[in-house]
């Protein structure tokens, strides 16, 4: 497994040392722009989120994010949410109803910010979810899709 990893890293940093910059933006309606064949100087396919829905939730919540080239490392699909100060936390979703263009999960009270899905190890650090604004985003191969706004409230 290390060396299917270190061979990917090595392919990435040959691969994508020229893929775009994508702007942070933080619409959270449908974009109704056609990113699926939007692709970076290297042909490689950059994520974008269309929609989360809701824009607002409670912990608990169920929440949908739809978009386009969602899957990562060996088809992995998951998001990720910031909070105001730029600490991420890692969201894994239901992986049996996520697709390169849909991701549904529940909204958690916590999430690890660190991704230790291949590891094992477990979760050095949380990000806590209280009331606030936060940013929900994709990074399939290390590119990152544009970030949309997400309310959680009490």
């Amino acid at each position: 497994m290390a060396l299917v990893i270190a061979a990917l890293a090595a392919y990435m940093v040959t691969h994508r040392a020229s893929a775009p910059t994508i702007p942070a933006d933080t619409a959270n309606t449908i974009d109704t722009t056609d990113t699926s064949t939007t692709t970076d100087d290297s042909g490689m396919s950059v994520p974008h989120i269309n929609s989360v829905t809701p824009t607002t939730a409670r912990i608990g919540d169920k929440i949908e994010i739809r978009g386009t080239h969602f899957s990562g490392f060996e088809g992995d699909k998951y998001a990720w949410i910031e909070n105001a100060a730029g600490v991420p936390g890692i969201i894994y979703g239901d992986m049996l109803k996520a697709t390169d263009s849909y991701i549904t999960f529940t909204l958690d009270s916590k999430y690890c910010m660190s991704n230790t899905s291949y590891s094992g190890n477990d979760c050095p650090s949380y990000l806590d979810i209280v009331p606030g604004t936060y940013k929900i985003f994709v990074q399939p191969w290390g590119t990152v899709s544009n970030k949309v706004e997400f309310t959680v409230v009490k």
